[in-house]
């Protein structure tokens, strides 16, 4: 514990008396009490660094605390301090006027005296205080001159005697300022006294010489008239207590006091000592002004030994009704602390009566103390004894009946002539109430702590100057910071300082300094904390000011929520939205280009059949037709890519697949890349379009050769991947089993600022020519189309890996066997043909007939449904999918098919709507051609329908 004042310049002697002196020559001029109160306050202050000083009044008709000066503490934290009262649990202030005497509290913080205004204390940033009571000349307590001192710390024994003086001048500041009569004397008043007194009287002039004294006053002393005129009353004091009477005259001329009754003795002509009691004033000229002093002696050196005894008892008493109510006692500092007296308020307090523990009767108070509380009372009262000062301490007692009561005792040590400890004494009372009170707080606090550490919210809360003042368990984890680490720091400097674009964030321009200004809630979401280490993070955060009993603005709470997984979230649902879009405009692409490559790959097929091989324009045919099929790959791509392609899962081993594929792999890598494929034994089958599967790995393989031109190494890699609900929603797809296939290289990678666009079609990271671009796209298409999803992951300069997540079948299942091809021939058969387009519809209808079969025409569902309503006959609805108007291909067969129940159908469409899947796939039954077709796939599909 700190001492509370540092080494001082002059003595505290000297100062004090510097001090006296300026204040009664003030006084004599007629300065007003306030403003020599000013003086001594900035006394204190100046003579006891890192204090502010106070001084209280205590209205005499209330009996209250009121405020007087204290220049450098705010109204406010006065205020609260003259609230309390006086009592035995006012603070410091308002106990030392209720016991009387000096109250040290070195610690407010967990002191119980401070306990109900802890909180301004702190928020005024005062953390000790040490409160000494001063009284009128009647001997009540009349106000408090008070210490308060901003680090814990407590007064020495050279401190505490300063004080006693420095608050006995205030004290009689006060006095001589209610004491504003003054009392005068004429000549013949004075000349009347002296000769009709019976008592010794002596009138002085201001410098202390004798200007007339009476005949008793001669006669006490045994000089003549004569012989004291010349001298001072100095010369007849005893030396040893001419200091006494020279600063109760300095008080009196200085108008502190209105008189004195001094106790001193005097020096007998002959030698002798004479003690005395003199009644001192001071003599007033017409105008008030002080011309001398007026002295009354009565000797009563006879009975002054008894006198002296009787006052002993008289302060023994006052000091112990100055500590009422409460069990007021006086013990000796042995072991036992045995009893010398005890009030009888010991009965309610401890159920043992006052004999019972004087001199230790029937038992000593050490053993009313709770066993597990001893050695820390011991401890406190040991501190009081090394200082000379007064203790107080909380503690347990057991009563008679063998409850346990809590207690608080306020005492001090009283010394001997010695310096020795002569006894303690002071009072306890009874404060159980208050600690149940107290312990319900605490478990109310700890169920509230509970609850903000359960939220998944951080919670930071400040004081009014933005210091760190609580901060819960969540807010610990987002920040890497331990709680001491944080409490008492300044918050913004902590966790706030820089803006998210890197920019230093001045605290006045924060929220949390704007709502500590206006109190006013604010809400902020673009805005970044710090972490410990130095990283930042992205947070939500509310403002709301937290405001104290005066309706004051007193700090803040800060409830924040880190948002990094949420924008991750946000930026992968863009990134989707936007392949989203790129696929349904490709995917619009295809279906129209694919009419026209049925239309320009059928009539090619149909010049180049109906041109002998000799004929030159047959080659032109015949390159008509590639460059259509070609047209026809690419179309598939973006399909692919759209996820609109019509896909065909069986149940498929992947292991067995890779195998099966590992020398086409290979081969396609090249001698300069090595290929290892990591199987896991256990794989789950998979839920797959084969052909689509091989075709992704091929791609991907083929991307990775390009990526590792100065050779490298290829893995594959397969394993079992359960996605959680929240797991597959951050990658929007269904939770449950997958079958994961990795494809990792160590190539050149890819750069981070381009890594989210490489799923989009027509973009590559390979040289003008040398890609298309479609290829990540079919793949990303292919896989989210058949329930699954692609992850990439990749380092610039280290490699790629691109994660492809496939549903997973965990029950026993066979791959469906490919159906054999059946020969292509033609037929009689009537078909209705339904096709929008003319050019496909011409097409379709010569390739159709050229076979044989009869066909019937319309260009759109209504037309359709109206003929075979009015009793069209025909074998087989060949109908495209995708149609204008309100009847679409899958409308069309539904109705046909409910007035011709036994007809066939067979669709045809540039891919596949969701009005023939099932969970994107092929729906069971449906017949699909896709465009473009060729004459003998037409033929051979139309077949194969009718023969079943």
């Amino acid at each position: 514990m700190a001492e509370l004042f540092d080494a001082r310049r002059v003595s505290p002697e000297r100062a004090l008396i510097l001090l006296q002196n300026r204040l009664f020559r003030d006084a004599v001029r007629g300065k007003t009490l306030f403003e020599l109160l000013g003086e001594l306050i900035a006394f204190v202050e100046s003579e006891f660094p890192r204090v502010r000083a106070s001084i209280l009044f205590v209205d005499e008709e209330s009996r209250r605390l009121v405020p007087g000066l204290s220049p450098r503490l705010s109204a406010g934290y006065i205020s609260a301090l003259c609230a309390l009262g006086i009592g035995p649990s006012a603070a410091s202030c308002g106990s030392a006027v209720f016991i009387g005497d000096l109250v040290i509290v070195a610690d407010i913080a967990t002191d119980p005296l401070w306990a109900n205004v802890s909180y301004a204390a702190a928020k005024e940033g005062v953390a000790a205080c040490s409160s000494l009571p001063f009284r009128n000349s009647e001997g009540a307590v009349i106000g408090t001159l008070a210490l308060h001192a901003d680090h814990r710390c407590q007064p020495s024994g050279d401190d505490i005697s300063m004080l006693d003086q420095l608050a006995a001048l205030a004290g009689l500041l006060v006095v001589h300022d209610r004491k504003m009569q003054h009392t005068k004397f004429t000549g013949q008043e004075i000349n009347h006294a002296f000769y009709g007194a019976a008592t010794g009287i002596a009138i002085t002039d201001l410098h202390g010489r004798f200007v007339q004294v009476n005949r008793a006053y001669c006669e006490m002393l045994g000089y003549t008239e004569q012989e004291l005129l010349p001298l001072d009353y100095t010369a007849v004091t005893h030396v040893e207590d001419r200091h006494k009477t020279d600063d109760e005259i300095q008080l009196l001329l200085r108008g502190l006091k209105r008189n004195t009754v001094v106790d001193k003795r005097y020096t007998h002509k002959d030698g002798h000592t004479i003690w005395a009691r003199v009644s001192v004033s001071v003599q007033h000229d017409a105008r008030g002004r002080p011309t001398g002093l007026i002295g009354i002696a009565e000797d009563f050196t006879e009975i002054k030994l008894a006198q002296a005894q009787r006052e002993e008892a008289e302060k023994s008493m006052l000091n112990f009704l100055a500590n009422l109510p409460g069990m007021v006692y006086r013990c000796r500092n042995d072991d036992h602390w045995t009893m010398l007296y005890v009030s009888q308020s010991v009965k309610a307090l401890t159920g043992y009566d006052a004999d019972d523990l004087l001199l230790n009767r029937r038992l000593p108070y050490a053993q009313v103390i709770h066993p597990d509380d001893i050695a820390y009372v011991a401890l406190r009262i040991s501190e009081a004894v090394r200082l000379n000062g007064s203790f107080h301490v909380n503690y347990r007692i057991r009563r008679a009946d063998g409850q346990i009561a809590w207690v608080w005792e306020q005492g001090r040590v009283v010394l001997d002539e010695a310096g020795e400890v002569a006894f303690l004494e002071g009072y306890i009372t009874d404060i159980t109430a208050r600690k149940v009170a107290e312990a319900a707080l605490a478990d109310s606090q700890r169920q509230a702590e509970a609850l903000l550490n359960a939220v998944a919210e951080g919670i930071n809360g400040v004081d009014h100057r933005g210091n760190v003042v609580y901060v819960n368990r969540a807010a610990l984890q987002a920040f890497g910071y331990t709680e001491p680490e944080m409490l008492g720091k300044d918050s913004h400097a902590l966790v706030h300082h820089h803006k998210k674009n890197a920019q230093p964030y001045a605290f006045t321009d924060c929220a949390v300094y704007k709502t500590l200004q206006d109190g006013r809630v604010r809400r902020v979401s673009d805005e970044v904390f710090f972490r410990k280490d130095g990283s930042s993070f992205p947070v939500e955060y509310m403002v709301s000011p937290v405001f104290n009993e005066s309706d004051e603005i007193c700090g803040a709470v800060i409830s924040f929520s880190d948002i990094s997984e949420r924008l991750a979230l946000e930026d992968q649902l863009r990134r989707a939205q936007r392949l989203d879009s790129l696929g349904q405009l490709t995917g619009g692409v295809a279906h129209d280009f694919n009419n026209l490559l049925t239309v320009i790959m059928g009539n090619a097929e149909l010049l180049e059949s109906h041109l002998s091989v000799q004929d030159p324009m047959r080659k032109v045919a015949g390159m008509v037709v590639n460059a259509a099929q070609r047209g026809a790959e690419l179309t598939r791509a973006l399909l692919a890519f759209s996820r609109k392609q019509p896909l065909k899962p069986t149940v498929v081993s992947v292991n067995d697949l890779l195998e099966k594929n590992r020398s086409f792999i290979k081969s396609a890598m090249g001698a300069h890349i090595a290929l290892s494929i990591i199987e896991n034994p256990d794989l789950w089958s998979a839920n797959i379009d084969v052909h689509q599967l091989e075709n992704a790995l091929l791609n991907l393989a083929i991307n990775a050769r390009d990526a590792m031109r100065a050779g490298g190494q290829l893995t594959l890699h397969t394993s079992n991947v359960h996605f959680a609900a929240d797991q597959a929603l951050q990658r929007h797809m269904a939770a449950g089993n997958y079958v994961a296939v990795s494809v990792t290289d160590t190539g050149s990678g890819i750069e981070p600022a381009i890594l989210d666009r490489v799923f989009e079609p027509f973009f590559t990271t390979k040289d003008q020519g040398k890609g298309t671009g479609l290829g990540l796209a079919m793949v990303y298409g292919f896989v989210r189309q058949s329930g699954g999803h692609v992850e990439i992951d990749s380092e610039p300069g280290r490699g790629t890996t691109i994660r492809l997540y496939l549903p997973a079948v965990t029950t026993t299942a066979l791959l469906t066997e490919a159906v054999a091809a059946t020969q292509v021939k033609g037929g009689g058969e009537r078909i209705l043909l339904v096709e929008d387009d003319p050019l496909v519809r011409l097409y379709a209808v010569t390739l159709l007939s050229g076979l044989g079969y009869d066909v019937i025409e319309y260009p759109n569902g209504a037309d359709a449904i109206a003929a075979v309503a009015s009793g069209k006959t025909f074998d087989l609805l060949f109908t495209d999918m995708v149609m204008p108007g309100d009847i679409n291909g899958k409308q069309l067969a539904d109705q046909v098919l409910a007035i011709c129940p036994t007809a066939k159908v067979l669709f045809t469409s540039g891919y596949s709507e969701n009005h023939l899947m099932d969970g994107k796939q092929l729906a069971q039954g449906i017949q699909l051609l896709t465009k473009p077709y060729r004459k003998d796939e037409l033929a051979s599909r139309v077949r194969q329908i009718l023969d079943q």
